[in-house]
Formats: structure tokens, C-alpha cells, sequence
């Protein structure tokens, strides 16, 4: 099947044939530069002709798939990609090249993100580039701002003796630009479709804001439909009166109290990190000596309800502080300091979790210990029926009023990416208005002992305990569990 990959302004990746091999020739030797880079020879007068010869013999014709843009007749951007490589869910860019005049002028990166979301809609979970090695300052910097991260590197050997450092680059697609790139693709040519502008409920803690989860993506820009985006649980009334009608039916998680309870240990001052309505700092207050038990938290809703479980427990231990953790300079020492109920999860790159735990780490008293809860080894590989799912559901809000949630997801086992899109339809005002459905969009990475551990070394921490459990609810119902209890090395 041809993939169709539409670059707007009238423009298209379209593929080529070999009677375009001049016209590839030509471009090729215009970025002569490319060729230097990446294998330390300049463009060989074959060049063009080996493209048409080149590809895996394993991967079927009809994924192998040679285009170019072409303005005004002449063909200025060319493009080979092989689909279904590695793996089927995975697509590998072999080669992109702009004619130098092009260059500098968002032709890449609307061509990158065309093929993104072309991508996206034949199944199609990951871009991989392997064309390019770190020396290529121009590429590198324009990967990164797209979205793409490291997967690999290794030296390797060209022409003459030559090194070149070859990294592989991978991202899930559609493509998530950030805001300076789409700025950056000019109006003279191929634009960038426009993001939807939907805030993720952890962008706090450092993860890209995607669109939203097809079909739902639809949503932004179907007639007859005004989609607004919101934060998902507290900060939003609407789903945090959902997460409320959920709890009430399947009762409030519980899984990571009894591991909580054990790294307290004897007690002293305990402080939890995200603890959202005061949840697991209630049990530890009726259940262990702890001296002191302080909540940190940015949702000032959240922390209202949790003042107001304190109030209804009647314990006098417990303080909130209302800010982000990695600014809070407390004035005394914690002995322990609690990561509960999968909090890291919200934290989708290894750079916020390590800085997470180092700052964890400085406001240990000597002796001191971290409790982190996450999904244990396994959990991933379990989770994949998740790729794809779609569920429906209904709540009462406060109110009294009765609507359906409708949720859609994306798992990829390899890298522990859930990527979710909840949408609430609510009732036209009156004929003829557009229906208005609010949407939340949200990114986790499933955290597990395995993938933590280098970042516990890194931060001077190691594992001295642990407790299994079980997830007893949600989408993920009967997924391993643990609470790892750490201490500076």
C-alpha cells in the first residue's frame, strides 16, 4: 500500500521512481554535505541509483518506501523509509535530505512531522532515524525538539579510517514538536499540521504534552463539537468527580499502605511526596509512632481535601505545604520520604526521576530511608492489552447529573510509555449549538525495580527491602506490585 504523506501548502512526499534517478542524483549532490557527514565521502556518482536498489530483504516491497517534495518541479527534499522495521509496530528513517536552499525554512520538520502522523494512521507506534550521528549539528538539535531521544550509540567506522559516533533516535508517533519548532516552520512553506493544545496533567513533572488518543484526537475540530481541554483529577471538578464515583464503587487503593506502614518503621518525621488527598499519610497517622507526617503537593484542591480528612480523622500530625517539591527547603531532616502509590510515573523522563530522588535523598536526616511504590518487574509485558483499548464508563457528578467517559489508550511495552485520552460528552445547550466534550490528555511511564535501578546508583541509593502486593483495580487490575525501600549507600 503507497503511503500517502501530505506536507501542506499543495505539497506532498510522493514516491519516487527510477526515472526520477537524476533528479535524486542532482538533490543528492547538492548536499554533498550529507554524505561527508555520515559516511566521510562525498556524494558518489551512483548515489542515487543505489536508492532504488537498497532496502532489507526482508521487508516486503510495498514498505519500502523512496519519496521526495518536489516546489516548482524541482525535487528539493528526498526521504527513504523502511515501514515494518524493526519490528511491526516501528518505522526506520534511512535518509532525509533538503536541498541547502530549503534548509532553515521548516521543510524538515514538516516533512518529519507528515510523516508522523501519516504513520500513525497505518498502526504505526515508533519513528526510528538511523541516519544521523552526533556530529551532525544541523539533524541533532532539530531530532531533539521533535520529540526523539537516544535509544543507542556506538562508534563506528567509515572511509578512510574515519569515526563517527552513530546514534539511533526514536519517537512515538504522531510526532509531539515543542512550541519553538512549530513556530519555526515558516509560511513559505510545507506547514506543520498544528498540535492540539491539550495540557497533560503531568506536564508538571516534565512530560511533553501529545494530542490526544485517536479517535479522540477527532474530537479538536469535528463539527458540530466544541472541545475544551482540562487538567485530569483534582484541578478539574468534572473528573475529579469522577475519580470520586470510581472510589466509591471499588473502594480507594490500598495496595502500597502495608509496605508504606513497614518503611516507617518506628516513626519520627515522614514526608510524602504528591500526596494528593492526604491518603496514605491518614493510615500511616493511625498506624505507625511517626512524630510528624507532611504532605507535599502542587493541586491546592487536592489539599483542601486532604485537610479536611485530617480534620474528619482527628489527628494532630499531619501538615501540607502547598508547592513543588524540588523548591521545598524544609528546615528539618526527614527520616523517611514517601513515593506512594506510583508517583514516578507521572515523571516520564529519567532526568525528572533522578532529580526527584537526589532532592529525596538531601533532606534525609542521617539514617534515613525512601519508600518508592511502583509496578514491579513484569508489570510491562502484562500491560500490552492496554495498546489500543478503548472503555466506556458512567458517573454522577456532584450534582447529581449523570454522564459517560469515554477513554482511549496507546501502550508501548518496549519503552513502558501509557499514553491515555479520557472525554466527557456533555448535552448541546439547545438546537443547532455544538455538542461541548471536555478532554484530558495523560502520560505515564510504568516505572519498574529494573529500570529504576541505575537511577537509584545514580543518586547514591540502594534497595534494602521490599514488599510485594497486587493491584486489585483499574485497567490494570492483577499487575505486580511493590514498595522498594531505599538507603544512601
Amino acid at each position: 500500500m503507497t503511503l500517502r504523506v501530505t506536507v501542506p501548502n499543495d505539497r506532498q512526499l510522493v514516491a519516487l521512481t527510477p526515472d526520477d534517478g537524476p533528479a535524486l542524483q542532482d538533490l543528492l549532490e547538492r548536499c554533498d554535505d550529507y554524505s561527508r557527514l555520515n559516511f566521510g565521502i562525498p556524494t558518489g556518482a551512483a548515489d542515487a541509483q543505489s536508492q532504488f536498489l537498497e532496502g532489507l530483504q526482508h521487508v516486503p516491497e510495498q514498505r519500502k518506501h523512496l519519496m521526495g517534495c518536489h516546489v516548482d518541479g524541482r525535487l528539493v527534499a528526498a526521504a527513504d523509509l523502511l515501514e515494518g522495521h524493526p519490528d511491526d509496530r516501528t518505522a526506520a528513517l534511512g535518509m532525509l535530505v533538503v536541498d541547502p536552499e530549503w534548509r532553515d525554512r521548516g521543510l524538515g520538520t514538516a516533512i518529519l512531522l507528515g510523516l508522523g502522523s501519516a504513520l500513525s494512521g497505518r498502526g504505526v507506534r515508533r519513528l526510528r532515524v538511523d541516519c544521523h550521528v552526533s556530529e551532525n549539528t544541523r539533524a541533532v538539535p532539530l531530532l531533539r525538539r521533535l520529540g526523539f531521544a537516544e535509544s543507542s550509540r556506538e562508534v563506528i567506522t567509515v572511509a578512510a579510517g574515519q569515526t563517527r559516533t552513530r546514534v539511533l533516535w526514536t519517537s512515538g508517533v504522531p510526532l509531539r514538536p515543542r512550541a519553538e519548532e512549530r513556530a519555526a516552520v515558516g509560511s513559505d512553506c510545507p506547514q506543520a499540521e498544528e498540535p492540539v493544545a491539550v495540557r497533560s496533567d503531568y506536564s508538571r513533572a516534565g512530560a511533553p504534552v501529545p494530542r490526544p488518543v485517536p479517535p479522540l484526537d477527532r474530537l479538536f475540530g469535528l463539527p458540530g463539537v466544541s472541545a475544551v481541554a482540562e487538567p485530569y483529577y483534582f484541578d478539574s471538578p468534572l473528573f475529579d468527580d469522577y475519580e470520586r464515583d470510581v472510589e466509591r464503587r471499588t473502594g480507594e487503593t490500598d495496595w502500597d499502605l502495608a509496605g508504606l506502614a513497614s518503611a516507617v518503621g518506628e516513626g519520627g518525621r515522614v514526608l510524602e511526596v504528591g500526596c494528593g488527598t492526604g491518603r496514605a499519610l491518614v493510615h500511616l497517622a493511625a498506624t505507625t509512632q511517626a512524630s510528624l507526617l507532611v504532605g507535599i503537593d502542587t493541586s491546592e484542591p487536592a489539599l483542601e481535601r486532604a485537610r479536611a480528612r485530617v480534620a474528619a480523622a482527628g489527628t494532630g500530625r499531619v501538615e501540607f505545604v502547598t508547592g513543588d517539591f524540588l523548591a521545598y527547603r524544609p528546615e528539618s531532616a526527614f527520616d523517611t520520604v514517601l513515593l506512594a502509590d506510583c508517583t514516578l510515573n507521572g515523571f516520564t523522563e529519567a532526568s525528572a526521576v533522578s532529580g526527584l530522588l537526589t532532592h529525596a535523598r538531601s533532606l534525609l536526616a542521617s539514617g534515613g530511608r525512601i519508600a518508592v511504590s511502583v509496578f514491579d518487574d513484569g508489570a510491562p509485558a502484562a500491560m500490552s492489552h492496554l495498546d489500543g483499548r478503548m472503555v466506556v464508563d458512567s458517573f454522577a457528578d456532584r450534582d447529581g447529573f449523570n454522564h459517560i467517559v469515554i477513554w482511549s489508550m496507546r501502550f508501548d511495552a518496549d519503552t513502558a510509555l501509557l499514553h491515555r485520552t479520557a472525554a466527557v460528552p456533555r448535552t448541546a445547550p439547545a438546537p443547532g449549538e455544538p455538542v461541548r466534550c471536555v478532554v484530558a490528555d495523560m502520560n505515564d511511564r510504568i516505572w519498574t525495580p529494573s529500570t529504576l535501578s541505575p537511577l537509584f546508583a545514580a543518586a547514591g541509593l540502594s534497595v534494602t527491602a521490599e514488599e510485594a502486593a497486587t493491584l486489585t483495580s483499574g485497567a490494570a487490575d492483577g499487575a505486580p506490585m511493590t514498595t522498594l525501600v531505599l538507603s544512601p549507600v
